[in-house]
């Protein structure tokens, strides 16, 4: 298991929140998926029905760009359903791994969908410029649906992968795990300077008062003006009684 599973990655937080089924539908990413799927449905559907007339392409007689517009109406459709059905378990895969697997599957897909789209578009359009006009009219209209919604999935396509890149981009977000690191005392917090485990742990604030001797000062580590009593003639036991300063006899 991932040390950081659950946590906020990838633009979704933590695994196991309810399903909302009014945000899933309001989110960017799957408005764009459902055109995705509506628009591959759409050029695979026209070309499919009247593309084909007698065994024969419409779009100038090239079986190479009626079959390249199916197949990617019909891969189109397939993915964007996988897609949508990954988009609303996201939240719940509690896996890091698995959720950036999931985002660059999608950032992937989407992004070579919108390049063979522009082709799809290109080639369907150098294809119906150069076709005679079909014959009483037989599937105009198909023709033309399914050459501008080529040019529409090229703008869906491309949305769903700037919107998988930002959520590649996002990765995990660290700062859920450096905001408990101060209060942490093995990672040197705690309050004031000197907390348990900090930097200041060895230091002790100057204790005043005239009841304590050198040596508690010593045991408890704390400031000893022992050196300057014996520079200037005190006690060996180092501050005199009363713990008074007294001055040198000159």
């Amino acid at each position: 298991m991932d040390p950081m599973d659950g946590g906020v990655s990838f633009g979704a937080g933590k695994a196991g929140q309810p399903f909302d089924p009014l945000g899933f539908i309001m989110r960017p990413q799957v408005i764009l998926r459902f055109f995705c799927w509506l628009f591959s449905v759409i050029v695979f559907g026209c070309i499919n029905n009247k593309g084909w007339h007698h065994g024969k392409c419409l779009y100038n007689g090239s079986a190479n760009a009626c079959r390249f517009g199916q197949f990617l109406g019909i891969v189109g459709l397939l993915a964007a359903i996988v897609l949508l059905v990954l988009e609303g378990l996201f939240q719940n895969i509690s896996s890091i791994k698995i959720r950036r697997r999931v985002v660059a599957i999608d950032l992937g897909f989407s992004g070579l969908w919108t390049v063979l789209y522009f082709l799809c578009f290109a080639t369907l359009g150098i294809s119906w410029s150069k076709a005679p006009y079909p014959e009483f009219g037989y599937g105009i209209n198909n023709l033309r649906a399914a050459l501008a919604f080529s040019f529409f999935s090229i703008f869906v396509w491309a949305g769903c992968a700037y919107f998988a890149w930002l959520r590649w981009k996002s990765g995990t977000d660290m700062s859920t795990f450096a905001s408990a690191y101060p209060d942490d005392p093995s990672m040197g917090g705690g309050v004031g300077v000197g907390g348990p485990g900090g930097p200041g742990a060895d230091y002790y604030a100057y204790a005043s008062g005239t009841d304590v001797n050198a040596t508690d000062y010593q045991d408890q580590g704390m400031y000893s003006q022992q050196g300057m009593n014996n520079q200037y003639g005190g006690g060996g036991g180092g501050m005199v009684s009363g713990g008074n300063f007294q001055p040198p006899a000159y």
